[in-house]
């Protein structure tokens, strides 16, 4: 069994077959982090039996994914313990969607006496609570000219995926006034994906723009054939509450794991 250096690009029919199994139920966050990280595909007897992903937290290696073949998972955890040896793995971001890495991760850390923290809620679209407060003629394009200020007026939320492919930002306008701001992304790894967020200028907030931000950009993902899915810090309460009423369905879990 060895662990052999990959790209994204060359395990492209494992991670599909990943991405239905575990339902694309998680953020850009997720995403972000896995597909950042460096891919390694896990061979065992020179077939290819899955993959794994170890990428960073805090200057420390992380591990993000952990996938294998089902003909291959009666020695997944012997190849997850080796994995962890090898790698130097002392953290894992853990998606509660997938069941396999979640058994393994929280198995490794009982026997290392371990902790666990709750990292983040995953979401996708569901129905919304109610009709949006602001219709589709209040969203104005962003220019490229103009993301300078914006991010300057969003606490630079979006500033490191700007470049993103599929990066759309849209000014929520009512009679002159700027209220907020929303943004789309496409998802690198799963692709069948479009992640969206939102921003509300502080003197705007609790008329429900950014439910309409939400509602807005989840629609048009929609008529693009794209799943939207969005998420939050789980402490995050406010924003929570935001994404449950724009009809996001809190269905997934991430799980920040330390081993030591």
């Amino acid at each position: 069994m060895e662990f052999q250096k990959s790209a994204w690009e060359n395990l492209e029919h494992q991670t599909k077959l990943y991405l239905q199994e575990i339902g694309h139920l998680n953020d850009g966050f997720w995403d972000d982090g896995v597909f950042e990280a460096q891919p390694y595909t896990i061979r065992c007897g020179g077939e290819a039996a899955g993959f794994l992903a170890v990428g960073q937290w805090a200057g420390e290696p992380m591990l993000r994914a952990f996938a294998m073949e089902g003909r291959f998972r009666g020695q997944g955890k012997e190849i997850f313990a080796r994995a962890c040896e090898e790698f130097h793995l002392k953290r894992l971001m853990v998606p509660s969607n997938d069941g396999f890495f979640t058994a393994l991760a929280f198995e490794r850390m009982r026997e290392a006496g371990g902790k666990f923290d709750m990292q983040a809620y995953n979401m996708t679209f569901g129905v919304p609570a109610r009709k949006p407060e602001f219709g589709k003629e209040c969203f104005y394009p962003v220019k490229e000219e103009e993301l300078p200020a914006v991010h300057a007026a969003t606490e630079g939320q979006w500033a490191e995926m700007d470049k993103a492919p599929g990066f759309l930002m849209y000014r929520v306008e009512k009679d002159g006034k700027t209220l907020g701001y929303g943004a789309v992304a496409l998802r690198r790894l799963d692709r069948e994906c479009v992640d969206v967020g939102n921003y509300v200028l502080p003197e705007a907030r609790r008329q429900g723009v950014g439910r309409s931000i939400l509602i807005q950009l989840a629609f048009a993902a929609l008529a693009r054939g794209l799943r939207p899915t969005a998420g939050c810090a789980y402490a995050n309460e406010a924003s929570y509450r935001t994404l449950v009423s724009a009809g996001f369905l809190p269905n997934a879990r991430l799980f920040n794991i330390t081993l030591d």
